[in-house]
């Protein structure tokens, strides 16, 4: 709770940033690279976190990292507070936290589709993403998951609320009534 209220200051303040500098993209596009970059090295974020080693070391490391990504200088300082604050491992949650302020900035919205037959559901998806939008109000960014539990048909999920119109959902209805 206390990694998701810090992110949302730290993501709010980037995004001011980004809006009065015109560096939105850029700046999640950075950001995403960042995140990559401490995922998939197996030593980097532990040792971005590590105590034992000098803050100043951590935040040259950091640094050089952040030359390599050619990030931009917003994001390499954001990193190197981070660092210096002891806070590197919100990272991940901050990047959330900006993509969300980002999607609500961008009056968006992400749309969860899981599919028991992604062949079918792809070719009409342009229609239930029109649909969607004018349900919602707002632009209609989906992710699309396949779902073999689903048997047929298609599961939407909208924030909270889901939309279950698969064959699953529709047993799991009759199972329901019938018991």
């Amino acid at each position: 709770m206390k990694e998701e209220i810090l992110s949302e200051r730290y993501a709010k303040a980037l995004i001011a940033l980004g809006v009065e500098g015109g560096n939105l993209d850029l700046l999640q596009r950075d950001l995403g690279r960042f995140e990559a970059t401490l995922s998939s090295s197996e030593g980097l974020g532990p040792l971005l976190q590590m105590r034992e080693v000098a803050k100043t070391k951590r935040c040259e490391i950091a640094t050089q990292v952040a030359a390599h990504l050619n990030l931009h200088p917003w994001t390499g300082n954001l990193i190197q507070m981070l660092i210096e604050r002891e806070r590197i491992a919100i990272f991940p949650w901050i990047v959330k936290s900006f993509e969300k302020g980002l999607r609500a900035l961008k009056n968006e919205v992400v749309v969860t589709v899981k599919m028991a037959d992604p062949v079918t559901t792809k070719k009409n998806i342009d229609t239930l993403m029109a649909t969607l939008k004018k349900m919602i109000g707002k632009e209609v960014r989906c992710e699309l998951e396949e779902d073999s539990s689903l048997i047929g048909g298609i599961a939407v999920q909208i924030g909270d609320t889901v939309y279950d119109g698969s064959i699953r959902g529709e047993l799991e209805k009759l199972q329901e009534t019938l018991t």
